[in-house]
């Protein structure tokens, strides 16, 4: 598993957090809700530009619908959801990207349709990560959500569309519904991306991991049961940088199998 962190860690992108050289990580997530890459449709090619010179492995995390800079929202049919991740894909192949993450639709009025729309989209968005040659994986989600159920994110995914372990995701699900988390390892063997990060079981907080309820020993069973090709610590809120250089030894540890205090 390599590990990487996401693009609000890295200075050179967001202006916080650590340098890469303090980070030494060889993979740095895109998140296109907070880098101004795609405004609408419209890239900025000189920004792409400027992240290809930062000597680093990329995953790029598509729009999401609360996007500030661009949006999708799988539960709604809509072209510009084609239209949308067509220049992600863009974007993705530009960077040499390994892989795009996408969340599933978010429910309003009927979930069986949003269920519908998402299958439906996803099933054209995987045409273009068959055309490009870039992977595509799909985020468990929470709440008001497609793809929440681990058994219900398995029948969205298909040879071209594997799944993203969200453990904080994971959490406030199980939390939310009764669930074991042992039941979000029914998606080993379609897992090849994993988020880690944290919360106390109420809210998608991002903490560093061992600084909620979930706990550095739930997120090691986690990713030693699914075995991700890469994870990418996605955590947002932390006291310190030092805690941003804890949480990549924790990574280091789980990585390696070895006992976690």
């Amino acid at each position: 598993m390599r590990l990487g962190v996401t693009s609000s860690l890295v200075k050179e992108i967001s202006g916080k957090g650590l340098s890469l050289d303090e980070l030494k990580v060889p993979l740095v997530e895109i998140y296109l809700d907070e880098v101004p890459i795609l405004i609408g449709t419209s890239v900025d090619w000189s920004l792409v530009k400027n992240l290809s010179g930062l000597g680093v492995r990329f995953t790029i995390h598509a729009p999401t619908h609360v996007g500030r800079f661009s949006s999708i929202d799988l539960g709604k049919r809509s072209r510009l959801n084609i239209k949308v991740m067509e220049r992600v894909f863009q974007v993705a192949s530009s960077l040499n990207a390994e892989k795009i993450v996408v969340h599933g639709g978010s429910v309003e009025k009927s979930y069986h349709m949003a269920y519908l729309n998402t299958k439906r989209t996803l099933n054209e968005i995987c045409k273009m990560s068959e055309e490009t040659g870039t992977g595509l994986v799909l985020e468990n989600l929470f709440g008001s959500s497609v793809g929440v159920l681990p058994y219900e994110l398995t029948t969205l995914l298909n040879e071209n569309l594997n799944a993203c372990l969200d453990t904080g995701h994971a959490f406030l699900a199980a939390m939310e519904l009764g669930l074991s988390m042992d039941e979000f390892t029914l998606l080993a063997p379609y897992v090849d991306h994993a988020h880690v990060h944290d919360n106390n079981g109420t809210k998608d907080e991002h903490l560093p991991p061992g600084k909620g309820l979930l706990g550095k020993t739930f997120i090691r069973k986690l990713l030693r049961a699914v075995e991700p090709s890469t994870a990418i610590l996605e955590i947002r809120n932390y006291h310190s940088p030092d805690e941003i250089l804890e949480s990549i030894h924790c990574f280091e540890k789980i990585k390696k199998a070895e006992v976690i205090e």
